[in-house]
């Protein structure tokens, strides 16, 4: 017998600026991550694009599974919550513009932090880890080419030339196509002949994933890329690489 068809309800929006989406199966299409504390749970990818049509946006906290609160609640707790939920699978959320996860009050609707794993050789610990984006306006790497810059939280060994995964669009770089890149903090500086060299991890922007959408249209930050080939430097060279952006799924 044919599996039935998931349904997603369209948002239905509150007074408070909140929305709640129902999904008729599960798995649900989306990922989601804890905030520094461990707590709470934010929409950190979204592998379904049928959810962002019915309105479902990025850092969205979940505060509500089926009529129970979640907010302040253990992350893991959150996810079991949700993994035990017979659907329909009924969930509130509060858009990044309301939530507070974000101490310093930053608003972007952008993914907060980030794990990588998989990554192997030599320069394994230089792209391994947890990365938190930058919110604070007076950092410089605030931004990159006017794209959000994530720094690696894992500093053992690193001095003062911290790494960073920063966006080199096509238009900046003079390469034919764009990038996201896992550099140290000084490769950032170098243009070129820096950054592409002496870079630890590169992801392109170019060409179809397995569903034949253009990567262009659909990698908008570093957790979008999780399964697909990055170019790793390992023993000595750059090869095409499978590493994963860790994240809950629901």
């Amino acid at each position: 017998m044919a599996e039935a068809e998931q349904q997603i309800s369209d948002a239905t929006y509150h007074d408070d600026g909140s929305y709640t989406i129902t999904w008729s199966r599960k798995p649900l299409g989306f990922s989601i991550v804890m905030d520094t504390t461990g707590n709470n749970a934010y929409v950190s990818s979204i592998q379904e694009k049928r959810n962002v049509k019915k309105g479902l946006k990025l850092a969205a906290q979940i505060v509500d599974v089926n009529g129970n609160s979640t907010v302040g609640k253990k992350h893991q707790e959150i996810l079991q919550i949700i993994k035990g939920v017979t659907p329909p699978v009924i969930l509130k959320f509060q858009p990044r513009s309301f939530a507070n996860a974000n101490a310093d009050g930053d608003k972007r609707d952008i993914p907060a932090f980030m794990e990588i794993t998989g990554a192997e050789g030599e320069k394994q610990n230089r792209v391994n880890g947890k990365y938190q984006l930058v919110t604070d306006k007076n950092n410089k790497r605030y931004q990159v080419f006017d794209k959000p810059v994530w720094l690696k939280v894992d500093k053992e060994g690193l001095g003062g030339d911290l790494i960073y995964c920063w966006y080199y669009p096509a238009k900046s770089s003079g390469l034919p196509v764009s990038m996201w890149m896992i550099t140290r903090d000084s490769e950032i500086t170098k243009g070129i002949n820096g950054a592409a060299v002496g870079a630890y991890g590169a992801f392109k922007v170019e060409g179809e994933n397995k569903k034949g959408e253009k990567l262009s249209d659909v990698i908008q930050y570093p957790t979008d890329t999780t399964d697909l080939n990055w170019h790793l430097f390992e023993n000595g060279e750059f090869k095409q690489k499978s590493i994963v952006i860790k994240t809950n799924k629901t």
